[in-house]
């Protein structure tokens, strides 16, 4: 699919067929959507219904009253049904008149809010990754605006070469990668491979120099390099448990507890089903006797909350790391960090953090306005991170509770399926024992919904009065205008998180579960300058593209009948599961039911949870003590 705008070197060919042709695809799709707005009421039909039959029971009235008595119908039957005719005519005018501008009316903001939505959901992706790599520093800005390049199936070369230069810092390894990429847009595989061969030795250094910083990007370099660039049938992947960290910040009223990139997946999901993805979702379900199968049920409640509190927990420790990073208080505990975890390196952080805050607030006097305001500033962000410990410790808390159901449920199933076990301790399964079936279910957005989730994300955007001026988005705040923070954009992830909540009901754990095993929509190629049908006509067919992968969640599901039920797949069950959901023969060939000793020491292996110490008080303390002095001065 060609580039839809010129790049700035000038050197990827402008060609306005395919964005007219995505123009005209948003179109079609934003009508699509809005077709569910066009459907006559039954009202107004059965109005048009009695309008019709006036005339015709008049001819009936006649030709009966001929038939039966010979002559016609009476002249005040005639101006019975002559003015029953006018009126129900005439009262089916107006009232159609009045439904088709109402319609219209209807229609027309029905569009205007797709359009708002679709056009504006992009610009924020945009915005989000433009302050997300802003707040970077140095190589690790590099990296991820690299990555971003990279990501991009539609890359100019010339674009490449300045991704490969960035992070490798070798100019010619850059100018090889540009090759390559042209080479590789001619289809000219055969020569690509010499100029590889030629360029093996650095780009294999750079390989495993980049491996040590981020796997991800390193995969991307080698992939450039090799002649293979991203496709939108493969997607990217997504980060687990994003969903999970966006309403934990919405619950808790805390942003910090998601990240920026959180708001980026959580904005691209939404464009997604907007766009008409849909998820398909595998739930196994327990038939046969009414013991096993209500042990089971809970055994799988429990296993998935557990998965969503642990994605909770995991999430709020990187969301406190990736806080204190900013901070010099974390980098004090490097020394030795490898003896630590993550949670007792945050804990001495946060202990060198307050007493800092201490001995600046016993020495900070109303002489200097600038120490004043430095000392305010630290104060905030002490502020923000007892909150974020707090809800760490709280965190798992959660996830020991969790962890707790989900050892009895499995404690409590294991006492019920004993007396159905064989002495290798593997599960008799059948009609009068137990038997497992896979259900599917679609999660999508109807027509309906969308217009109603527009027109609600276009009242969030109207609250905070966000607009796109030139290159950046502006919202007005107390009658000023101001480029938009990244506070903002955490703000409006959570307004847009609740309100597609109400339509998708991404809070259950299983529709987290399947959305997070799911590839995104790639959506690299879209610039802030696109028109709104360029832009749905991007998302619906990156959407269409997008590999429906359901294999590997099918793959999980058998693993999880045979490692934790002691089941064995037969050739009739693995045939099913590839042949209706795409699962790897080969993985499915080797699971095997473990030993009872096994699988009880895989299960005691999977309970370890690093500690989390309890605040402070004195943390807490110290925060009202300078907030009490500050207000002094």
């Amino acid at each position: 699919m060609s580039s839809l705008a010129k790049d700035k070197s000038g050197d990827v060919n402008s060609n306005k067929a395919p964005k007219l042709q995505l123009e005209r695809e948003g179109r079609r799709q934003i009508e699509q959507i809005v077709e569910h707005v066009k459907a006559v009421p039954v009202g107004v039909k059965l109005i048009q219904v009695a309008w019709t039959a006036g005339p015709v029971s008049f001819l009936a009235l006649q030709g009966g009253y001929l038939f039966a008595y010979g002559h016609l119908a009476p002249i005040q039957h005639v101006f019975y049904f002559v003015t029953y005719t006018c009126i129900a005519g005439i009262a089916s005018l107006a009232i159609t008149a009045f439904y088709d501008h109402y319609l219209k009316f209807k229609q027309k903001l029905a569009h205007k809010n797709v359009v708002s939505i679709l056009d504006k959901l992009p610009d924020l992706i945009i915005a989000t990754r433009n302050l997300r790599i802003g707040s970077m520093e140095g190589y690790e800005r590099r990296i991820e605006s690299s990555a971003q390049i990279l990501n991009n199936p539609n890359a100019s070369p010339s674009a490449v070469r300045l991704a490969v230069k960035d992070i490798t810092l070798d100019p010619d390894l850059a100018e090889s990668a540009e090759y390559i990429e042209v080479l590789r847009r001619e289809g000219l595989h055969s020569r690509i491979r010499e100029v590889y061969n030629s360029a093996f030795e650095k780009a294999n250094e750079a390989y495993e120099a980049l491996k040590e910083v981020s796997e991800n990007i390193a995969n991307r370099f080698r992939n450039r390099m090799l002649g293979k660039a991203p496709t939108l049938q493969a997607g990217l992947p997504r980060r687990p448990g994003f969903i999970g960290r966006v309403l934990s910040a919405a619950e808790e009223d805390n942003e910090a507890l998601m990240t920026p990139k959180d708001a980026i997946d959580l904005f691209v999901l939404t464009f997604e089903l907007l766009c008409g993805r849909e998820f398909t979702l595998l739930k196994v379900r327990y038939k046969g006797r009414k013991a096993l199968t209500l042990a089971a049920n809970e055994l799988e409640i429990a296993r998935s909350n557990y998965k969503v509190s642990s994605a909770v927990f995991t999430g709020r420790i990187k969301a406190m790391m990736q806080f204190l990073n900013q901070t010099p208080y974390l980098k004090n505990t490097e020394l030795g960090a490898n003896e630590l975890t993550k949670p007792q390196r945050i804990y001495l952080a946060l202990q060198s953090f307050s007493n800092e805050i201490e001995k600046n607030r016993v020495s900070l006097g109303s002489e200097s306005k600038i120490k004043i305001e430095k000392f305010r500033n630290n104060l905030q962000d002490f502020s923000k991170a007892l909150r974020l410990y707090s809800s760490l410790y709280k965190a798992r808390r959660d996830l020991l509770r969790s962890q707790n159901l989900m050892i009895k449920a499995w404690r409590r199933w294991q006492d019920v399926s004993k007396p159905f076990r064989t002495d290798d301790d593997h599960l008799q399964t059948g009609r009068d024992r137990l038997r497992f079936s896979i259900q599917e279910q679609n999660i999508s957005l109807s027509d309906k919904k969308k217009l109603k989730m527009a027109k609600e994300m276009v009242e969030i955007l109207e609250d905070i009065d966000i607009r796109r001026v030139g290159q950046y988005l502006i919202i007005r705040s107390q009658d000023q205008e101001q480029q938009l923070t990244m506070q903002d954009i955490k703000r409006l992830t959570i307004d847009i998180a609740v309100c597609l909540n109400k339509y998708v009901d991404i809070a259950l754990p299983d529709v987290q579960l399947a959305i997070d095993s799911t590839a995104a929509a790639n959506l690299g190629a879209l610039e802030l300058g696109f028109s709104a049908d360029a832009k749905a006509g991007w998302g619906s067919s990156s959407v269409k593209e997008v590999q429906s992968d359901v294999g590997k969640t099918a793959e999980h599901l058998a693993k999880m009948i045979v490692e934790e039920y002691a089941v064995e797949l037969d050739e009739g069950t693995q045939e099913f599961l590839q042949k209706s959901y795409g699962a790897n023969p080969k993985v499915l060939a080797k699971l095997k039911p473990p030993t009872k000793r096994a699988k009880f020491q895989n299960f005691i292996i999977n309970r370890n949870i690093p500690s989390v110490t309890a605040p402070d008080r004195n943390w807490a303390q110290c925060c009202d003590r300078a907030q009490s002095h500050l207000k002094r001065l």
